[in-house]
């Protein structure tokens, strides 16, 4: 199920969620938010619970950005395992590795096609992001 505006509100504010969002500007115009993304902490633990992209920005690298971004606050949490999931739809199938480029490592994968994906966070990460300025929590093209 997806998130409601209440249960997005209390995401935003509980200490033990991670999230983000972007918003993409570039010369053509501004994109607004196009990009959602919300994480629990569990313990050591990290679980991307939500990762919501509008497929218009998808392959501009925010998707990169906002990783990067994840990943780095997960760090400084101290976190030791970052995992990620991936659900098939017949809008997503683009994304299917999308963990695997970033360096997670595919520890399931179900007869549906879902997968579960691993990223120990004491390992080297180099951002994936080349292109996106990232200020003040937003993520603008330049």
């Amino acid at each position: 199920s997806f998130p409601t505006r209440r249960s997005s509100d209390l995401m935003a504010t509980d200490s033990n969620v991670i999230t983000l969002s972007g918003r993409l500007k570039d010369c053509f115009g501004d994109n607004g938010v196009v990009a959602l993304t919300a994480a629990t902490v569990e313990n050591d633990d990290l679980n991307i619970v939500l990762w919501l992209m509008s497929c218009r920005v998808l392959k501009r690298n925010l998707e990169f950005a906002m990783m990067d971004e994840l990943i780095s606050s997960a760090k400084k949490r101290g976190i030791k395992n970052i995992y990620g999931y991936y659900y098939p739809s017949a809008k997503n199938s683009m994304v299917k590795n999308f963990y695997g480029e970033l360096g997670f490592t595919c520890i399931q994968e179900n007869q549906d096609g879902s997968t579960k994906w691993l990223f120990t966070a004491d390992k080297p990460y180099t951002n994936q992001n080349t292109v996106i300025d990232v200020n003040g929590g937003c993520y603008d093209e330049s």
